[in-house]
């Protein structure tokens, strides 16, 4: 029982250390930041843009696509469609990928809807 006891001990001591750490950093960064614009290093519009700039990055989608090949043969073909408002629609899926119904025919049957 006191080898448990120890056991949690140790690592509730190592979740608080891990967090006052992170603390420590935000707190140093913020610092350094203030003692740039304080030395005119680093004017309010550019750490506004800086900070900016990284929150539009950290919730970019990114895709995974970037490195990925495309593989060769005809399983994979382009189709271009234009919508009704100009748009163009670039559909870079496997022909049975795109033509895949999304409720299967024993699910139900469809109904139209109509708006009153």
């Amino acid at each position: 029982m006191l080898k448990g006891l120890l056991i949690f001990v140790v690592i509730i001591l190592v979740v608080v250390s891990v967090i006052v750490l992170l603390a420590i950093n935000v707190i140093l960064r913020f610092m350094k930041r203030m003692r740039k614009m304080a030395n005119g290093e680093l004017t309010e519009e550019e750490y506004r843009q800086n900070t900016t700039q990284r929150r539009n990055n950290q919730y970019e989608y990114r895709g995974g696509q970037r490195n990925r090949q495309k593989p060769s043969g005809s399983s994979f073909t382009q189709q271009t469609t234009t919508s009704e408002d100009g748009r163009v629609i670039i559909d870079n899926r496997r022909p049975t990928e795109r033509n895949r119904k999304i409720i299967s025919e024993d699910e139900g049957e469809y109904v139209e809807f109509t708006e009153e």
